[in-house]
């Protein structure tokens, strides 16, 4: 049987088939609903490597770039300086935030702000605002608990560094909500939405993709100022990314981004999107798959988004735009790997956290819209994912001791002028300071 996904006439995506009508209304009143949400996945993201937050220690360029260029040469002098490549001003603010405590409480500071960023996406969710994405509460929540649990990126867990792949998620979902009503929900979505386009590329995709989004929800969707902010953004990442990674300031930790050969091949591709993209997501990070067998599931999933593409909502369509996006500028310009080595997890992890999302929801949609042995054949990947994957995978490993705490106390009774080296997490990452 042929998969027969029903096209959709009313903007209200996502919806799987409605029952129980007067529950959702009762739920969806509950104005403490996105705030309870957020605090119960911020428990959950916490329980999946505890240490981040009653252990915490700097991971990689949260100490070694933004902590130590705050310190040495303060948060405006940093903000003007591209890292990587590019504009990334959301974990420089994080570590301006944690000069405010000691020495040994910075790391936990910046993991807060990572913790807060990556469960944002969820208040977001269930919000009455996001009936335009599903105006069943249930989808939203399955949505919001497939982001909190899929298996994901243990370098991506509550840290400052990476949390600007979830503030992506946050902007692409302003995106899709119902306009504000008020000036506090105007002023979040600009917040978001501008601290986004400063951190990353994500506004270099967004953008364009906004504008077309516009087109297909109507010119109300999508604020001209939003539209001028994403706009802005990608022209100061790109001016980042071709001209001023190569005019960096002296005594700043950043560099630029570096080029390697990547040995394309088209195999290679669907391979990547096979593995990486969809099995991990359904059969968990330690899948291993025939490359053979992982490039057909990368060919099936390609004509799948397309079809999904074409017949799914804009808000759907907006997901599965920003996830293509994403995994071909990913593949274009990986640091310091290769397609083959971004075929094997856990290379590039947090590269294919959007695309993932946008596979979820692909899925999720997939079910409510397709007919006979298709249904029952997506529901029960989501269901396995669900009952085995996520369980299995939920924990990840701690962070090796770095004694961070003991090496700030030694810091703090250094002369001024003095310096010291401090061992981060990943092994082999340090940070220097020299004491003020």
């Amino acid at each position: 049987m042929s998969l027969q996904a029903r096209a959709i006439d009313a903007p209200l995506p996502l919806a799987l088939r409605r029952s129980g009508a007067g529950l959702d209304r009762i739920t969806e009143r509950t104005l403490s609903l996105p705030l309870l949400g957020a605090l119960l996945a911020a428990a959950l993201i916490v329980s999946r490597r505890p240490d981040a937050i009653t252990h915490a220690q700097f991971w990689a360029e949260d100490g070694k770039l933004f902590y130590a260029d705050v310190y040495d040469h303060g948060l405006l002098a940093t903000l003007a300086v591209p890292q990587a490549g590019y504009f990334q001003e959301l974990p420089i603010l994080a570590a301006w935030l944690a000069q405010l405590v000691p020495l040994n409480l910075a790391p936990l500071v910046m993991n807060l702000v990572g913790l807060a960023v990556r469960v944002l996406p969820v208040g977001l969710l269930l919000s009455e605002r996001a009936e335009t994405i599903s105006p069943d509460i249930r989808v939203r929540g399955l949505l919001a608990a497939l982001y909190i649990g899929l298996p994901g990126s243990p370098e991506s867990n509550v840290n400052a560094d990476n949390a600007l792949w979830f503030l992506a998620v946050s902007a692409v979902i302003v995106l899709m909500l119902r306009p504000p009503a008020s000036r506090s929900a105007r002023a979040l979505d600009v917040a978001i939405v501008a601290m986004s386009a400063l951190t990353g590329v994500f506004s270099i995709a967004l953008a364009p993709l906004a504008f077309l989004y516009r087109r297909w929800r109507g010119r109300a969707a999508v604020s001209p100022l939003i539209l001028a902010i994403l706009t802005a953004g990608a022209a100061l990442q790109l001016l980042a990314i071709f001209v001023l990674q190569y005019h960096l300031p002296h005594g700043f930790g950043a560099t630029s981004r570096p080029s390697m050969s990547l040995h394309p091949t088209l195999p290679g591709f669907f391979q990547i999107l096979g593995t990486r993209v969809i099995a991990e997501p359904v059969l968990g990070n330690s899948a291993e798959l025939p490359a053979m067998a992982a490039a057909v599931i990368g060919l099936l999933a390609t004509v799948c988004f397309a079809i999904a593409f074409r017949r799914g909502p804009a808000q759907l369509r907006l997901m599965i735009g920003f996830g293509a996006a994403l995994f071909a500028m990913a593949l274009a310009h990986p640091i310091g790997t290769d397609w083959p080595r971004l075929a094997l997890f856990p290379t590039g992890a947090r590269y294919f956290i959007i695309p993932q999302l946008a596979a979820a929801a692909t899925l999720v949609w997939a079910i409510g819209y397709a007919s006979g042995h298709w249904r029952l054949v997506l529901a029960a990947l989501l269901l396995y994912a669900c009952l085995f994957t996520i369980p299995r995978d939920w924990t990840y490993a701690p962070l090796e001791e770095t004694a961070f705490a003991q090496q700030a106390a030694e810091f703090e009774h250094k002369p001024r002028g003095a310096h010291m080296i401090f061992a981060l997490q990943p092994q082999g990452w340090t940070m220097t300071l020299f004491k003020h």
